[in-house]
């Protein structure tokens, strides 16, 4: 990977880890994109025909057309700091949770479950009989 990409993305990384960065889901799929002044940023995950997970970040310019982009697939013959994928995995990862909102959930169940007394509630999506 070029030292200039792995620069961007350990930027957007570090962005988003510190919860700087918003960026939107598309549809229901595992894409996510950030919108910039310059272009925008996308990252997708998906499976091939065999079932790999396969990552692809690319770079959009304003006139909607995708500039650049890097692609990972995991390869058991590179270490794994020689793979794109591992970094692109790391990115997505991190995008979902924050996107997601993991750790806030999670701090807010731990608040939950801590207090005295019963917890749970029932179901708002039930059927009533």
């Amino acid at each position: 990977m070029e030292a200039k990409i792995k620069s961007l993305i350990d930027n957007l990384l570090t962005k988003t880890t510190k919860k700087e960065a918003n960026w939107d889901r598309m549809g229901k799929s595992e894409q996510f994109v950030l919108f910039l002044e310059n272009a925008k940023v996308s990252i997708d995950r998906s499976l091939t025909n065999k079932n790999n997970i396969y990552y692809q970040f690319s770079i959009i310019n304003l006139n909607g057309d995708s500039i650049f982009n890097v692609n990972g697939l995991k390869n058991d013959f590179l270490p794994p700091d020689k793979q794109d994928y591992t970094i692109l995995q790391e990115l997505h990862e991190e995008i979902k949770k924050a996107y997601f909102k993991v750790d806030e959930t999670i701090e807010g169940l731990l608040g939950e479950i801590k207090k005295d007394g019963e917890i749970g509630k029932d179901d708002p999506n039930a059927l009533p009989f």
